[in-house]
Protein backbone atom coordinates (compact mmCIF):
# COMPACT_ATOMS: atom_id res chain seq x y z
CA UNK A 1 0.00 0.00 0.00
CA UNK A 2 1.07 3.54 -0.60
CA UNK A 3 -0.15 6.88 -0.43
CA UNK A 4 1.63 10.47 -1.33
CA UNK A 5 1.56 12.14 1.84
CA UNK A 6 2.64 15.62 0.35
CA UNK A 7 4.19 18.00 -2.37
CA UNK A 8 6.99 20.45 -2.71
CA UNK A 9 7.66 22.87 -4.43
CA UNK A 10 11.36 24.42 -5.42
CA UNK A 11 12.77 26.65 -7.67
CA UNK A 12 16.20 27.46 -8.56
CA UNK A 13 17.55 30.54 -9.26
CA UNK A 14 20.85 32.35 -10.87
CA UNK A 15 21.60 30.15 -13.31
CA UNK A 16 24.08 28.21 -11.03
CA UNK A 17 25.24 24.58 -11.20
CA UNK A 18 24.65 21.98 -8.68
CA UNK A 19 27.01 22.41 -5.35
CA UNK A 20 30.70 21.12 -6.58
CA UNK A 21 31.33 17.22 -4.61
CA UNK A 22 33.30 17.24 -1.63
CA UNK A 23 32.39 20.30 0.06
CA UNK A 24 30.98 21.21 3.76
CA UNK A 25 27.35 22.00 3.71
CA UNK A 26 26.93 22.69 7.36
CA UNK A 27 29.16 24.73 9.39
CA UNK A 28 30.63 22.84 12.01
CA UNK A 29 29.13 23.61 15.48
CA UNK A 30 25.57 25.48 14.56
CA UNK A 31 23.09 23.07 12.44
CA UNK A 32 21.22 25.95 11.95
CA UNK A 33 23.74 27.89 9.75
CA UNK A 34 23.98 27.27 5.78
CA UNK A 35 27.31 27.28 5.17
CA UNK A 36 28.71 28.17 1.23
CA UNK A 37 24.92 27.27 -0.36
CA UNK A 38 23.81 29.92 -2.36
CA UNK A 39 20.01 31.17 -2.34
CA UNK A 40 18.50 29.24 -5.43
CA UNK A 41 21.63 26.73 -5.60
CA UNK A 42 20.90 23.11 -5.41
CA UNK A 43 22.51 20.82 -3.24
CA UNK A 44 23.18 16.91 -3.05
CA UNK A 45 25.30 15.48 0.40
CA UNK A 46 25.43 12.80 2.64
CA UNK A 47 23.77 14.14 6.06
CA UNK A 48 25.70 11.68 7.59
CA UNK A 49 28.97 13.00 6.60
CA UNK A 50 28.15 16.57 5.84
CA UNK A 51 29.81 16.66 2.29
CA UNK A 52 28.42 17.14 -0.66
CA UNK A 53 28.53 14.03 -3.35
CA UNK A 54 29.23 13.71 -6.92
CA UNK A 55 27.20 12.11 -9.68
CA UNK A 56 28.94 8.72 -9.40
CA UNK A 57 28.72 8.66 -5.96
CA UNK A 58 25.25 8.13 -5.81
CA UNK A 59 25.91 4.32 -7.01
CA UNK A 60 27.04 3.57 -3.59
CA UNK A 61 25.82 6.22 -0.99
CA UNK A 62 23.06 4.92 1.04
CA UNK A 63 22.13 8.35 2.62
CA UNK A 64 21.21 11.40 0.56
CA UNK A 65 19.48 14.66 0.61
CA UNK A 66 18.74 16.83 -2.11
CA UNK A 67 17.53 20.49 -1.22
CA UNK A 68 18.05 24.18 -2.42
CA UNK A 69 19.15 27.25 -0.63
CA UNK A 70 16.47 29.60 0.80
CA UNK A 71 17.16 33.71 1.99
CA UNK A 72 18.04 36.38 -0.21
CA UNK A 73 18.88 36.35 -3.72
CA UNK A 74 22.81 36.64 -4.75
CA UNK A 75 23.41 36.07 -1.33
CA UNK A 76 24.64 32.82 0.77
CA UNK A 77 20.96 30.93 1.98
CA UNK A 78 19.98 31.01 5.32
CA UNK A 79 18.11 27.76 5.21
CA UNK A 80 17.87 24.54 3.06
CA UNK A 81 14.31 23.27 1.92
CA UNK A 82 14.71 19.72 1.23
CA UNK A 83 13.03 17.14 -1.14
CA UNK A 84 11.66 14.30 1.38
CA UNK A 85 12.21 15.86 4.76
CA UNK A 86 15.92 15.49 6.01
CA UNK A 87 16.91 12.35 3.71
CA UNK A 88 16.21 9.21 2.04
CA UNK A 89 17.91 6.24 2.47
CA UNK A 90 18.75 4.28 -0.89
CA UNK A 91 18.31 1.15 0.67
CA UNK A 92 14.65 0.81 1.11
CA UNK A 93 13.63 3.90 -1.06
CA UNK A 94 12.70 4.23 -4.74
CA UNK A 95 13.25 7.58 -6.95
CA UNK A 96 11.29 8.19 -9.91
CA UNK A 97 11.55 11.65 -12.28
CA UNK A 98 10.07 13.02 -14.85
CA UNK A 99 9.99 16.38 -17.00
CA UNK A 100 7.81 18.55 -18.43
CA UNK A 101 8.83 21.60 -20.93
CA UNK A 102 6.73 25.14 -20.19
CA UNK A 103 4.42 25.76 -23.17
CA UNK A 104 3.04 29.16 -24.35
CA UNK A 105 -0.79 29.11 -24.26
CA UNK A 106 -2.35 29.29 -28.04
CA UNK A 107 -5.63 31.11 -28.29
CA UNK A 108 -8.08 29.80 -30.17
CA UNK A 109 -8.90 30.68 -33.68
CA UNK A 110 -12.39 30.35 -35.40
CA UNK A 111 -13.62 30.44 -39.20
CA UNK A 112 -16.81 31.12 -40.30
CA UNK A 113 -17.68 30.18 -44.14
CA UNK A 114 -20.97 30.94 -45.25
CA UNK A 115 -22.39 30.95 -49.23
CA UNK A 116 -25.93 32.27 -51.36
CA UNK A 117 -26.98 35.10 -49.37
CA UNK A 118 -30.25 36.79 -50.53
CA UNK A 119 -31.50 40.05 -50.14
CA UNK A 120 -34.53 40.90 -48.23
CA UNK A 121 -33.63 38.02 -45.30
CA UNK A 122 -32.41 38.38 -41.82
CA UNK A 123 -28.87 36.59 -41.00
CA UNK A 124 -27.87 36.36 -37.35
CA UNK A 125 -24.83 35.09 -36.09
CA UNK A 126 -24.73 34.22 -32.19
CA UNK A 127 -20.96 34.14 -30.79
CA UNK A 128 -20.94 31.73 -27.50
CA UNK A 129 -18.54 32.36 -25.21
CA UNK A 130 -17.01 30.19 -22.79
CA UNK A 131 -14.28 31.60 -20.11
CA UNK A 132 -13.52 31.31 -16.89
CA UNK A 133 -14.66 35.14 -16.45
CA UNK A 134 -17.97 33.63 -17.86
CA UNK A 135 -17.57 30.61 -15.90
CA UNK A 136 -17.52 33.13 -12.25
CA UNK A 137 -20.38 35.39 -13.89
CA UNK A 138 -22.68 32.59 -15.30
CA UNK A 139 -24.43 29.83 -13.96
CA UNK A 140 -22.74 26.54 -13.99
CA UNK A 141 -22.11 25.58 -18.13
CA UNK A 142 -23.70 28.53 -19.11
CA UNK A 143 -22.52 30.35 -21.87
CA UNK A 144 -22.21 33.93 -22.80
CA UNK A 145 -23.98 34.99 -25.68
CA UNK A 146 -23.12 37.81 -28.50
CA UNK A 147 -25.73 38.07 -31.36
CA UNK A 148 -24.87 40.02 -34.59
CA UNK A 149 -27.54 40.56 -37.00
CA UNK A 150 -27.63 41.96 -40.44
CA UNK A 151 -30.93 42.79 -42.60
CA UNK A 152 -29.75 42.69 -46.23
CA UNK A 153 -32.33 45.12 -48.18
CA UNK A 154 -33.21 44.36 -51.77
CA UNK A 155 -31.01 45.13 -54.22
CA UNK A 156 -31.41 43.83 -57.68
CA UNK A 157 -27.70 45.30 -59.02
CA UNK A 158 -26.00 43.39 -56.25
CA UNK A 159 -24.45 40.40 -57.32
CA UNK A 160 -24.50 36.93 -55.20
CA UNK A 161 -20.54 37.93 -54.27
CA UNK A 162 -20.99 40.81 -53.74
CA UNK A 163 -23.85 40.18 -51.28
CA UNK A 164 -22.25 37.72 -49.81
CA UNK A 165 -19.18 40.26 -49.11
CA UNK A 166 -20.96 42.59 -47.49
CA UNK A 167 -22.49 40.22 -44.91
CA UNK A 168 -19.10 39.39 -44.27
CA UNK A 169 -18.15 42.66 -44.30
CA UNK A 170 -21.00 44.04 -41.55
CA UNK A 171 -20.71 40.86 -39.09
CA UNK A 172 -16.56 41.97 -39.26
CA UNK A 173 -17.73 45.50 -38.16
CA UNK A 174 -20.18 44.53 -35.38
CA UNK A 175 -18.19 42.23 -34.00
CA UNK A 176 -14.89 44.82 -33.50
CA UNK A 177 -17.53 47.53 -32.46
CA UNK A 178 -17.25 49.63 -35.65
CA UNK A 179 -20.45 51.08 -37.62
CA UNK A 180 -21.42 50.31 -41.48
CA UNK A 181 -20.34 52.80 -43.63
CA UNK A 182 -23.01 52.29 -45.99
CA UNK A 183 -26.59 51.79 -44.01
CA UNK A 184 -28.75 51.72 -46.54
CA UNK A 185 -27.46 48.56 -47.54
CA UNK A 186 -27.26 47.21 -44.82
CA UNK A 187 -29.03 47.29 -41.16
CA UNK A 188 -28.17 45.31 -38.11
CA UNK A 189 -28.78 45.21 -34.63
CA UNK A 190 -26.21 43.65 -31.76
CA UNK A 191 -26.89 42.78 -28.55
CA UNK A 192 -24.67 40.94 -25.96
CA UNK A 193 -25.44 38.84 -22.44
CA UNK A 194 -22.39 40.33 -20.81
CA UNK A 195 -21.20 44.05 -21.19
CA UNK A 196 -19.56 45.17 -24.59
CA UNK A 197 -16.59 46.40 -22.53
CA UNK A 198 -15.95 42.68 -21.74
CA UNK A 199 -15.73 40.98 -25.83
CA UNK A 200 -12.18 38.87 -25.39
CA UNK A 201 -12.26 38.52 -29.24
CA UNK A 202 -12.41 40.31 -32.55
CA UNK A 203 -12.76 39.39 -36.34
CA UNK A 204 -11.56 39.71 -39.72
CA UNK A 205 -12.69 39.01 -43.17
CA UNK A 206 -11.47 35.90 -44.90
CA UNK A 207 -10.03 36.40 -48.31
CA UNK A 208 -9.93 33.55 -50.83
CA UNK A 209 -7.52 32.51 -53.23
CA UNK A 210 -5.08 29.67 -54.26
CA UNK A 211 -2.48 31.99 -52.40
CA UNK A 212 -5.06 34.20 -49.89
CA UNK A 213 -3.23 32.58 -46.58
CA UNK A 214 0.66 32.58 -46.27
CA UNK A 215 2.15 31.04 -43.62
CA UNK A 216 6.29 31.40 -41.93
CA UNK A 217 7.18 29.32 -39.72
CA UNK A 218 10.08 30.97 -37.54
CA UNK A 219 12.38 29.23 -35.81
CA UNK A 220 13.13 29.95 -32.24
CA UNK A 221 16.61 29.83 -30.41
CA UNK A 222 17.63 31.03 -26.81
CA UNK A 223 17.75 34.75 -28.43
CA UNK A 224 14.79 34.78 -30.19
CA UNK A 225 14.05 34.32 -34.39
CA UNK A 226 15.24 35.91 -37.04
CA UNK A 227 14.70 39.90 -37.03
CA UNK A 228 11.42 41.20 -38.88
CA UNK A 229 11.88 44.58 -39.80
CA UNK A 230 8.94 45.09 -42.20
CA UNK A 231 6.61 43.84 -44.74
CA UNK A 232 6.30 44.23 -48.09
CA UNK A 233 2.99 43.63 -50.01
CA UNK A 234 2.51 43.89 -53.57
CA UNK A 235 6.08 45.48 -53.87
CA UNK A 236 4.73 48.30 -51.32
CA UNK A 237 7.36 48.30 -48.11
CA UNK A 238 6.65 49.43 -44.41
CA UNK A 239 8.93 49.17 -41.62
CA UNK A 240 8.12 48.56 -38.57
CA UNK A 241 9.17 49.92 -34.63
CA UNK A 242 10.45 47.78 -32.18
CA UNK A 243 10.33 44.43 -33.22
CA UNK A 244 13.73 43.83 -33.03
CA UNK A 245 16.28 43.51 -30.24
CA UNK A 246 18.01 46.97 -29.20
CA UNK A 247 20.91 47.44 -30.88
CA UNK A 248 20.70 44.08 -33.03
CA UNK A 249 18.07 44.21 -35.88
CA UNK A 250 19.07 41.05 -36.73
CA UNK A 251 17.15 39.24 -33.54
CA UNK A 252 12.93 39.56 -32.96
CA UNK A 253 12.44 38.46 -29.61
CA UNK A 254 9.69 36.46 -28.66
CA UNK A 255 8.21 39.06 -26.81
CA UNK A 256 8.32 41.14 -29.62
CA UNK A 257 6.29 38.73 -32.12
CA UNK A 258 2.95 39.66 -30.78
CA UNK A 259 4.08 43.17 -31.83
CA UNK A 260 5.67 41.88 -34.81
CA UNK A 261 1.45 40.93 -35.77
CA UNK A 262 0.00 44.03 -34.86
CA UNK A 263 2.04 46.04 -36.96
CA UNK A 264 1.05 43.63 -39.83
CA UNK A 265 -2.30 44.02 -39.14
CA UNK A 266 -2.14 47.85 -39.17
CA UNK A 267 0.21 47.54 -43.06
CA UNK A 268 -2.92 45.12 -43.90
CA UNK A 269 -5.58 47.98 -43.42
CA UNK A 270 -5.24 49.50 -46.95
CA UNK A 271 -4.94 46.05 -48.64
CA UNK A 272 -7.33 44.20 -46.65
CA UNK A 273 -6.73 40.92 -44.35
CA UNK A 274 -5.11 39.80 -41.45
CA UNK A 275 -2.61 38.29 -39.67
CA UNK A 276 -2.30 35.45 -36.35
CA UNK A 277 0.59 33.69 -34.28
CA UNK A 278 0.63 30.36 -33.72
CA UNK A 279 3.58 28.62 -31.71
CA UNK A 280 4.08 25.15 -32.28
CA UNK A 281 3.80 21.49 -29.35
CA UNK A 282 7.01 20.32 -30.21
CA UNK A 283 10.00 20.41 -28.52
CA UNK A 284 11.74 23.03 -30.95
CA UNK A 285 9.98 25.72 -29.92
CA UNK A 286 8.74 26.67 -33.35
CA UNK A 287 5.85 29.99 -34.39
CA UNK A 288 3.70 29.80 -37.55
CA UNK A 289 2.69 33.16 -38.37
CA UNK A 290 -0.17 33.12 -40.78
CA UNK A 291 -1.04 35.69 -43.59
CA UNK A 292 -4.68 35.53 -45.16
CA UNK A 293 -5.00 38.77 -47.69
CA UNK A 294 -5.84 39.03 -51.16
CA UNK A 295 -2.28 40.62 -51.99
CA UNK A 296 -0.63 38.59 -54.54
CA UNK A 297 2.86 38.84 -52.85
CA UNK A 298 3.65 39.32 -49.67
CA UNK A 299 6.91 38.83 -48.10
CA UNK A 300 8.57 39.26 -44.95
CA UNK A 301 11.90 41.86 -44.37
CA UNK A 302 14.88 40.99 -42.47
CA UNK A 303 18.57 42.32 -42.73
CA UNK A 304 19.53 39.13 -44.70
CA UNK A 305 16.93 40.09 -47.43
CA UNK A 306 12.86 38.79 -47.87
CA UNK A 307 11.30 36.10 -45.94
CA UNK A 308 9.14 34.69 -48.33
CA UNK A 309 5.91 32.02 -46.69
CA UNK A 310 6.99 28.58 -46.18
CA UNK A 311 3.65 27.23 -47.56
CA UNK A 312 0.71 29.39 -49.48
CA UNK A 313 -2.60 28.01 -49.42
CA UNK A 314 -6.62 28.47 -50.11
CA UNK A 315 -8.63 28.83 -46.74
CA UNK A 316 -11.39 27.73 -48.27
CA UNK A 317 -11.76 24.43 -48.80
CA UNK A 318 -15.03 22.24 -50.36
CA UNK A 319 -17.50 21.50 -47.98
CA UNK A 320 -20.59 18.94 -48.05
CA UNK A 321 -23.95 20.95 -48.89
CA UNK A 322 -26.32 21.15 -45.40
CA UNK A 323 -28.43 23.62 -46.98
CA UNK A 324 -29.68 24.24 -50.98
CA UNK A 325 -30.76 26.99 -52.16
CA UNK A 326 -31.88 28.47 -55.57
CA UNK A 327 -28.57 29.79 -56.13
CA UNK A 328 -26.66 27.02 -55.62
CA UNK A 329 -25.83 24.10 -57.98
CA UNK A 330 -27.96 21.70 -56.38
CA UNK A 331 -26.22 18.42 -58.37
CA UNK A 332 -23.05 18.98 -56.49
CA UNK A 333 -22.54 17.05 -53.40
CA UNK A 334 -20.12 20.49 -52.09
CA UNK A 335 -20.21 23.90 -52.12
CA UNK A 336 -16.65 25.81 -52.37
CA UNK A 337 -17.49 28.83 -50.08
CA UNK A 338 -15.99 32.31 -51.52
CA UNK A 339 -16.83 33.97 -48.34
CA UNK A 340 -15.84 33.92 -44.78
CA UNK A 341 -14.78 35.65 -41.50
CA UNK A 342 -12.05 34.70 -39.18
CA UNK A 343 -12.43 35.03 -35.43
CA UNK A 344 -9.60 35.90 -33.36
CA UNK A 345 -10.59 35.00 -29.24
CA UNK A 346 -7.58 36.65 -26.84
CA UNK A 347 -5.20 34.65 -25.50
CA UNK A 348 -5.11 33.69 -21.72
CA UNK A 349 -2.62 36.49 -19.71
CA UNK A 350 -1.58 35.27 -16.29
CA UNK A 351 -1.79 38.13 -13.73
CA UNK A 352 1.84 39.33 -12.71
CA UNK A 353 0.86 42.64 -11.54
CA UNK A 354 1.09 42.07 -7.86
CA UNK A 355 3.22 40.11 -5.36
CA UNK A 356 1.00 37.70 -4.94
CA UNK A 357 -2.51 37.95 -6.47
CA UNK A 358 -4.65 35.62 -4.68
CA UNK A 359 -8.20 33.97 -5.22
CA UNK A 360 -7.41 33.79 -9.02
CA UNK A 361 -8.91 30.26 -11.28
CA UNK A 362 -6.18 27.36 -11.43
CA UNK A 363 -5.11 27.30 -15.19
CA UNK A 364 -6.90 24.35 -15.70
CA UNK A 365 -10.23 27.38 -15.48
CA UNK A 366 -8.22 29.06 -17.82
CA UNK A 367 -10.60 28.04 -20.53
CA UNK A 368 -11.53 30.55 -23.53
CA UNK A 369 -13.32 29.60 -26.78
CA UNK A 370 -16.11 30.71 -28.91
CA UNK A 371 -18.38 28.65 -30.44
CA UNK A 372 -21.00 30.15 -33.42
CA UNK A 373 -24.70 29.17 -33.81
CA UNK A 374 -26.25 30.34 -36.96
CA UNK A 375 -30.34 31.54 -36.66
CA UNK A 376 -32.49 34.03 -38.28
CA UNK A 377 -34.35 33.07 -41.66
CA UNK A 378 -31.32 34.00 -44.22
CA UNK A 379 -29.65 30.57 -42.82
CA UNK A 380 -32.70 28.35 -44.07
CA UNK A 381 -31.44 28.83 -47.73
CA UNK A 382 -27.64 29.67 -47.52
CA UNK A 383 -24.72 27.24 -46.91
CA UNK A 384 -22.69 27.59 -43.54
CA UNK A 385 -20.20 26.19 -42.15
CA UNK A 386 -17.54 26.88 -39.21
CA UNK A 387 -14.40 25.02 -38.02
CA UNK A 388 -11.87 25.91 -35.47
CA UNK A 389 -8.58 26.22 -37.49
CA UNK A 390 -6.46 27.00 -34.10
CA UNK A 391 -7.46 25.09 -31.24
CA UNK A 392 -6.35 26.27 -27.86
CA UNK A 393 -3.72 25.24 -25.76
CA UNK A 394 -3.34 26.77 -22.68
CA UNK A 395 -0.29 27.55 -20.79
CA UNK A 396 1.58 25.31 -18.79
CA UNK A 397 5.06 25.63 -16.96
CA UNK A 398 4.36 29.54 -15.93
CA UNK A 399 5.36 30.68 -12.48
CA UNK A 400 2.33 31.93 -11.19
CA UNK A 401 0.61 28.10 -11.14
CA UNK A 402 3.34 26.67 -8.92
CA UNK A 403 2.89 30.15 -6.84
CA UNK A 404 -0.13 29.62 -6.22
CA UNK A 405 0.02 25.65 -5.52
CA UNK A 406 2.75 26.56 -2.82
CA UNK A 407 1.13 29.38 -1.71
CA UNK A 408 -2.17 26.77 -0.99
CA UNK A 409 -0.27 23.31 -0.46
CA UNK A 410 2.75 23.24 0.29
CA UNK A 411 4.45 21.04 3.03
CA UNK A 412 3.82 23.39 5.81
CA UNK A 413 5.76 21.32 8.47
CA UNK A 414 8.44 19.22 9.70
CA UNK A 415 12.12 19.32 9.93
CA UNK A 416 14.02 20.80 7.03
CA UNK A 417 11.21 22.67 5.48
CA UNK A 418 11.26 26.14 7.27
CA UNK A 419 7.52 26.74 7.38
CA UNK A 420 5.22 27.71 9.28
CA UNK A 421 2.56 25.52 10.09
CA UNK A 422 -0.22 28.41 9.29
CA UNK A 423 -0.99 30.59 6.05
CA UNK A 424 -1.98 33.38 7.84
CA UNK A 425 -2.61 35.99 5.57
CA UNK A 426 -1.96 39.55 6.50
CA UNK A 427 -2.29 43.47 5.31
CA UNK A 428 -5.07 45.40 3.45
CA UNK A 429 -4.31 43.45 0.61
CA UNK A 430 -4.27 40.05 2.21
CA UNK A 431 -0.03 39.56 1.32
CA UNK A 432 1.37 36.42 3.10
CA UNK A 433 2.83 36.85 6.59
CA UNK A 434 6.28 36.46 6.44
CA UNK A 435 7.44 32.96 7.15
CA UNK A 436 4.68 31.68 6.50
CA UNK A 437 4.98 28.54 3.18
CA UNK A 438 3.50 31.33 0.84
CA UNK A 439 5.98 33.68 1.51
CA UNK A 440 8.35 31.01 1.17
CA UNK A 441 7.21 30.23 -2.03
CA UNK A 442 7.36 32.92 -3.13
CA UNK A 443 10.73 34.03 -2.27
CA UNK A 444 12.33 32.30 -5.77
CA UNK A 445 9.56 31.35 -7.90
CA UNK A 446 8.75 34.45 -10.16
CA UNK A 447 5.34 34.57 -11.51
CA UNK A 448 6.29 35.54 -14.89
CA UNK A 449 9.04 33.01 -15.59
CA UNK A 450 8.51 30.14 -17.43
CA UNK A 451 10.29 26.84 -15.95
CA UNK A 452 11.35 23.18 -16.98
CA UNK A 453 9.17 21.28 -14.26
CA UNK A 454 10.83 18.08 -12.71
CA UNK A 455 8.13 16.13 -10.91
CA UNK A 456 9.82 13.81 -8.51
CA UNK A 457 8.69 11.22 -6.06
CA UNK A 458 9.92 9.55 -3.19
CA UNK A 459 8.72 6.17 -2.21
CA UNK A 460 9.80 4.69 1.29
CA UNK A 461 8.89 1.64 3.53
CA UNK A 462 7.16 2.06 7.02
CA UNK A 463 9.04 0.61 9.38
CA UNK A 464 6.12 -1.35 10.90
CA UNK A 465 3.86 -3.75 8.74
CA UNK A 466 0.41 -3.80 8.82
CA UNK A 467 -2.89 -5.95 7.49
CA UNK A 468 -1.37 -9.58 6.41
CA UNK A 469 2.00 -8.40 7.11
CA UNK A 470 1.54 -5.87 4.16
CA UNK A 471 4.53 -3.26 3.97
CA UNK A 472 2.92 0.20 4.24
CA UNK A 473 4.64 2.85 1.85
CA UNK A 474 5.01 6.76 2.15
CA UNK A 475 5.71 8.89 -0.89
CA UNK A 476 7.06 12.15 -1.24
CA UNK A 477 6.34 14.61 -4.19
CA UNK A 478 9.02 17.48 -5.03
CA UNK A 479 8.18 19.80 -8.50
CA UNK A 480 11.47 21.11 -8.90
CA UNK A 481 11.32 24.03 -10.92
CA UNK A 482 14.33 25.45 -13.65
CA UNK A 483 13.98 28.39 -15.50
CA UNK A 484 14.01 26.94 -19.01
CA UNK A 485 16.86 29.15 -20.35
CA UNK A 486 19.16 28.07 -17.28
CA UNK A 487 20.95 25.43 -18.83
CA UNK A 488 23.92 25.48 -16.35
CA UNK A 489 21.21 24.45 -13.68
CA UNK A 490 19.56 21.74 -15.90
CA UNK A 491 22.87 19.99 -17.01
CA UNK A 492 24.15 19.58 -13.79
CA UNK A 493 21.10 18.33 -12.15
CA UNK A 494 19.58 16.29 -14.53
CA UNK A 495 22.86 13.68 -14.63
CA UNK A 496 21.98 13.55 -11.03
CA UNK A 497 18.28 12.45 -11.56
CA UNK A 498 19.21 9.55 -13.95
CA UNK A 499 21.89 8.64 -11.82
CA UNK A 500 18.88 8.11 -8.67
CA UNK A 501 16.91 6.82 -10.61
CA UNK A 502 19.35 3.57 -11.46
CA UNK A 503 19.26 3.07 -7.39
CA UNK A 504 15.89 2.02 -7.68
CA UNK A 505 12.92 -0.44 -9.38
CA UNK A 506 11.69 2.07 -10.97
CA UNK A 507 11.25 2.43 -14.94
CA UNK A 508 13.98 6.27 -15.20
CA UNK A 509 12.64 8.61 -17.17
CA UNK A 510 12.88 11.29 -19.63
CA UNK A 511 14.39 13.79 -17.66
CA UNK A 512 16.15 15.60 -20.14
CA UNK A 513 14.49 18.98 -20.99
CA UNK A 514 16.93 19.99 -23.82
CA UNK A 515 16.87 17.99 -26.99
CA UNK A 516 19.70 16.07 -27.74
CA UNK A 517 20.95 16.73 -31.22
CA UNK A 518 22.27 13.19 -33.10
CA UNK A 519 22.94 14.56 -36.85
CA UNK A 520 23.31 16.80 -39.27
CA UNK A 521 23.99 16.72 -42.68
CA UNK A 522 23.93 19.26 -45.46
CA UNK A 523 22.23 19.73 -49.01
CA UNK A 524 25.16 18.94 -51.20
CA UNK A 525 28.10 16.89 -50.16
CA UNK A 526 30.39 18.08 -53.01
CA UNK A 527 30.40 21.05 -54.86
CA UNK A 528 31.19 22.15 -58.13
CA UNK A 529 31.79 25.89 -58.07
CA UNK A 530 33.46 28.79 -60.48
CA UNK A 531 35.10 31.92 -59.16
CA UNK A 532 32.93 34.66 -58.51
CA UNK A 533 29.69 32.30 -58.11
CA UNK A 534 27.62 31.38 -55.55
CA UNK A 535 25.94 28.13 -54.42
CA UNK A 536 23.24 27.83 -51.77
CA UNK A 537 23.90 24.95 -49.00
CA UNK A 538 20.99 24.09 -47.04
CA UNK A 539 21.65 22.26 -43.37
CA UNK A 540 18.97 20.12 -41.04
CA UNK A 541 19.94 18.95 -37.70
CA UNK A 542 18.47 15.76 -36.49
CA UNK A 543 16.16 14.89 -35.03
CA UNK A 544 13.50 17.00 -36.26
CA UNK A 545 12.49 18.65 -32.74
CA UNK A 546 16.17 20.05 -31.98
CA UNK A 547 16.78 23.28 -32.94
CA UNK A 548 17.93 23.50 -36.81
CA UNK A 549 20.05 26.73 -36.16
CA UNK A 550 23.91 26.76 -36.33
CA UNK A 551 27.00 28.26 -37.83
CA UNK A 552 28.94 27.66 -41.26
CA UNK A 553 32.54 28.60 -41.50
CA UNK A 554 35.04 27.36 -44.36
CA UNK A 555 38.55 25.99 -44.13
CA UNK A 556 40.09 28.64 -46.37
CA UNK A 557 38.68 31.99 -47.12
CA UNK A 558 41.37 32.45 -49.19
CA UNK A 559 39.51 30.17 -51.78
CA UNK A 560 36.01 30.12 -50.76
CA UNK A 561 33.67 32.00 -48.77
CA UNK A 562 30.34 31.42 -46.95
CA UNK A 563 28.07 33.43 -45.09
CA UNK A 564 25.46 33.44 -42.32
CA UNK A 565 23.15 31.22 -44.00
CA UNK A 566 25.03 29.30 -46.58
CA UNK A 567 25.93 30.99 -49.24
CA UNK A 568 29.15 29.78 -50.60
CA UNK A 569 30.92 32.51 -52.86
CA UNK A 570 33.76 31.09 -55.22
CA UNK A 571 37.52 33.32 -54.73
CA UNK A 572 40.51 31.17 -56.25
CA UNK A 573 41.02 28.12 -57.76
CA UNK A 574 41.39 25.13 -55.49
CA UNK A 575 39.25 23.21 -53.22
CA UNK A 576 38.16 23.76 -49.66
CA UNK A 577 35.80 22.33 -46.97
CA UNK A 578 32.37 23.68 -45.94
CA UNK A 579 31.61 22.78 -42.51
CA UNK A 580 27.84 23.36 -40.92
CA UNK A 581 28.08 23.11 -36.79
CA UNK A 582 25.14 22.41 -35.00
CA UNK A 583 24.14 24.53 -31.82
CA UNK A 584 25.47 21.68 -29.26
CA UNK A 585 28.62 23.12 -31.15
CA UNK A 586 29.73 19.48 -31.60
CA UNK A 587 27.74 18.11 -34.16
CA UNK A 588 29.17 18.74 -37.63
CA UNK A 589 28.61 18.18 -41.74
CA UNK A 590 30.56 19.16 -44.44
CA UNK A 591 30.76 19.95 -47.64
CA UNK A 592 33.54 19.82 -50.49
CA UNK A 593 33.84 22.68 -52.88
CA UNK A 594 36.11 22.74 -55.54
CA UNK A 595 36.18 26.27 -57.50
CA UNK A 596 37.52 26.22 -60.85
Amino acid sequence: MSSLNRYTYLATTGNLPVKPDGEVVILPGDSNQVYGVYTGEIVIWNPKTNLTLSVSDIATEQHVSIGVGQGVEGQLADSIIHIAGEEFNMCDATFKAEVKRPVCGIPQVVDIFFDCTKTGEVYTLALHLDDSKVRSQLNYNEKAEYVFTAIMEEDSDTSVEEKCAELACAFVDQINGTSQKDPSKITYISKHDLSKLYQPFNAARLFVGDAASKRFVLDVDAEGTVGITGITIDAASTDFSYTTKAGDTTVTLVSQLDRVVDSINEALKETGGSAHLKASMSPKTCYTLEINTCADVVTLNTDAGALTPTTEFNPFTPQAKNKVCKDCDSSSATVDYTCGIRIFVDPVEVPCDCKYPPNLPAPNTYIRTVEPAFTGAGWDSANHYWEVSQEQVLPSGFGYFYQDKAASGQNNGGSGRNFRNSNRMVGRIGLPDAGSRASNAMNLIKCDETYCVYNITTTTKSLEKFNNAVQYFNSDGTYMMIPEGHTTTKDSFEPFLSALQTRGICIPGDVQCAVTITGATVSQSAVALSVGNTVNLDSSVEPAQASQSGTWSTADAALATVDANGVVTGVAAGTVVITFTASDATTTATSTVTVS
